[in-house]
């Protein structure tokens, strides 16, 4: 089985334990998961950012969490950029879901415009 592969960013890392322990019980049942997860203190200069924008790419799934809306995550623009080119030449972008925090109405917009099935019932 291929693995899934997620690329996860936390604009406040508070996140990292759970994932963390979501992600070893999933293994644990067998499921097969490659991941790069990235907080906001670690993406400080252009060619980490680009990095990160790249494994992004090759991802299946993208999560990004926002605080404070795209400003916390250095990365937004080039990643949302770099899947519109994908898109326009026709190929296959991975499922990209943005977690707002709080009422954080910057990020619930960006959701609302970015992320795949935002609001939707599925």
């Amino acid at each position: 089985m291929k693995p899934y592969r997620l690329a996860y960013f936390s604009a406040a890392s508070t996140e990292i334990p759970s994932l963390s322990q979501g992600i070893i019980k999933y293994r644990d049942k067998g499921g097969a998961l490659d991941i790069v997860a990235k907080t906001r203190s670690q993406l400080f200069d252009g060619s980490r950012v680009k990095s990160f924008v790249r494994d992004a790419l090759k991802s299946d799934i993208v999560i990004v969490t926002l605080h404070e809306g795209k400003a916390s995550c250095l990365c937004f623009d080039k990643l949302v950029s770099a899947f519109d080119e994908k898109r326009k030449d026709g190929e296959k972008v991975p499922y990209f879901h943005i977690q707002p925090v709080g009422s954080d109405e910057d990020a619930v917009f960006l959701s609302e415009k970015y992320a795949n099935g935002f609001g939707s019932e599925t």
